[in-house]
């Protein structure tokens, strides 16, 4: 008998290496519409092949198979990705399966593509991240809009300053159809029912529910988890947003005929106060005006983007700019698909061409988390009827309220800013270390951070357990390290200045020297151990005496040319 436990003891994880000719081969789990939909790009491009079909239903098992040219299937997904033929698996599950057969899938050693919205519960979200990273998986979730070359665009010209500060995105996805209330023709014998609940408490089949689950709380989230996924990514990735602290919604259900548990109507407003912003996203089922579109709302201007086209619109007030458009999609605004851009397949494309780099794909785990998470958090408000905030991390606190420089010291005024709900450090040629420090001190505790150095040049860090130097300009202590060759590394600032413990290099395989990357620095008695992305890079026991046990924290920007570094979601938990 296959077991899970088995099938990831003997899953073979380090990466195939690619010949140029070599097709990569995929296989579908849950190969319904939206799988069936993939497909037809799939089996178009040379370097792919599907070469197996696993779903609970034999007559998608049929459909997609002859679609495939007559793969072969099976109904039971841990036999399935113990195949040795199998590089990669594409999951288009309903949203209750999605993280457990994304982790199911990296251990047995495969790649990934998952469909949105990649989890399904907001607690979701760290099993998922563990997975992709701790195997070393492509993973790519299906969020296309970031393959479309004119969002590209959009997204240059936004992040060029050209609206100005975008303070409002308007958000839609409104459709005119009839879902109907009439119950599918399923034979019950057709379907292994067991198997498509999976953790979901057991109850009798019901064809309604299998053939319309994301309308059903147990298998799906209605169209803020089905809809606004899509759109709300595009605002994280354009304007450089994580979660949001906050989210209000209503929902009606304006045709109870449908017997739908999620509303056919909603509405939500979410909030990013640390970085000034408001995204409101409204769906209906009985009217189309506005149609599947989003729109960043700046004091110079307005762009519009839907999935074939962008409008620049400039302020009439101001006229800061000429009006542009670059249409690609023929047909009426707002329209689900076009057939330019292929999304679809320029995402799959990306996939691919990721398996082959071993580079992340445009569209990892980390950002299908935040996106979805931010729709969970609407349906939490919904169904709750209150306002519903982001829920803080069990025992951590924020050392840094978005907003202001309050309980840090500035060394030197005028490098250190706060700017979009980050504190900056920046200048633009310097001769001495620059430290921002807490005006308390820490001695045991866990630190998490983001940081970005930007373009990846130069040097930086975040101290702690330190004291005033003799030298001004300088402070005495333990450094995490950011930049050049110190990335990940313990350094001692200072005192014995050097490298007490350096990072491996495994560790440091898929670093973005360009992005946003995660620190978590954990000090207790003499053990320290940093974690960058979720590994490991230093394990350290401190054994001369002497070295002071506690100080104050300090974020670092190094000398030399110009250097500009970005610190944000900075929260401390001590520990006793």
């Amino acid at each position: 008998m296959v077991t899970r436990r088995s099938l990831f003891a003997s899953a073979a994880l380090l990466p195939r290496a690619f010949a140029a000719n070599d097709r990569i081969q995929i296989g579908i789990i849950g190969a319904g519409g939206r799988a069936q939909h993939l497909m037809k790009s799939l089996v178009r491009m040379p370097s792919a092949k599907i070469v197996g079909i696993c779903d609970v239903w034999d007559a998608n098992i049929e459909k997609a198979s002859q679609m495939a040219g007559g793969v072969s299937s099976s109904k039971n997904h841990p036999e399935f990705l113990q195949r040795k033929d199998l590089d990669a698996v594409l999951i288009a599950s309903p949203d209750h399966w999605h993280v457990q057969l994304l982790t199911d899938a990296c251990a047995a050693g495969k790649d990934v593509y998952v469909e949105k919205p990649l989890t399904h519960e907001l607690s979701e979200g760290a099993q998922a991240i563990d997975a992709q990273n701790k195997h070393r998986r492509i993973v790519q979730v299906g969020m296309q809009q970031r393959s479309m070359p004119h969002i590209q665009k959009a997204r240059e010209i936004i992040r060029s300053g050209k609206l100005g500060k975008v303070y409002k995105v308007h958000l839609t996805w409104n459709r005119n159809t009839n879902r109907g209330g009439t119950i599918p023709q399923v034979d019950p014998k057709t379907v292994d029912w067991p198997r498509f609940l999976g953790h979901v408490p057991d109850q009798p089949f019901d064809p309604y529910q299998f053939r319309n689950w994301r309308w059903f709380w147990n298998f799906g989230g209605g169209t803020f988890t089905d809809l606004m996924v899509h759109w709300i990514d595009v605002a994280h990735w354009i304007l450089d947003l994580d979660h949001p602290e906050e989210a209000v919604a209503i929902g009606d259900s304006m045709r109870p005929e449908w017997r739908w548990q999620t509303p056919d109507t909603a509405q939500c407003l979410l909030r990013y106060p640390k970085q000034g912003v408001q995204a409101y996203f409204e769906s209906t089922f009985v009217n189309a005006r506005n149609a599947a579109m989003i729109e960043f709302m700046g004091d110079e201007g307005t762009l519009y983007i839907d999935r074939g086209r962008y409008e620049l619109h400039p302020e009439p007030a101001k006229k800061s700019f000429p009006y542009e458009e670059m249409i690609l999609g023929a047909g009426p605004r707002g329209a689900d698909f076009y057939e330019r851009p292929d999304g679809e397949r320029l995402h799959l494309r990306n996939w691919l061409d990721a398996i082959r780099s071993r580079k992340p794909a445009v569209a990892p785990v980390e950002a299908g988390v935040v996106s979805a998470s931010s729709a969970h958090l609407a349906n939490i408000a919904l169904r709750s009827g209150q306002s519903a905030k982001w829920p803080d991390e069990d025992g951590f606190v924020p050392l840094f309220d978005g907003i202001s420089l309050q309980g840090w010291e500035v060394d030197t005024q005028g490098l250190w800013s706060v700017r979009h709900g980050m504190i900056v450090g920046k200048h633009d040629g310097l001769k001495y270390n620059d430290f921002l420090r807490t005006k308390r001190s820490y001695g045991d505790f866990e630190l998490r951070l983001q940081f970005r150095l930007l373009n990846g040049a130069g040097n930086s860090g975040v101290q702690f357990r330190s004291e005033p130097a003799s030298i001004a300009h300088e402070v005495s202590g333990y450094q995490a390290d950011v930049g050049q060759q110190y990335w990940g590394c313990l350094y001692d600032e200072s005192r014995r200045k050097r490298v007490l413990a350096q990072s491996p290099v495994e560790a440091l395989r898929d670093l973005d020297k360009n992005g946003w990357n995660d620190y978590l620095i954990r000090a207790q008695g003499p053990r320290i151990t940093l974690q960058l992305n979720g590994k490991t890079t230093v394990d350290y026991e401190e054994k001369e005496p002497g070295i002071a046990p506690s100080g104050f924290l300090a974020l670092q920007v190094h000398s030399g040319p110009g250097i500009e570094v970005h610190f944000r979601n900075i929260r401390i938990r001590e520990l006793r």
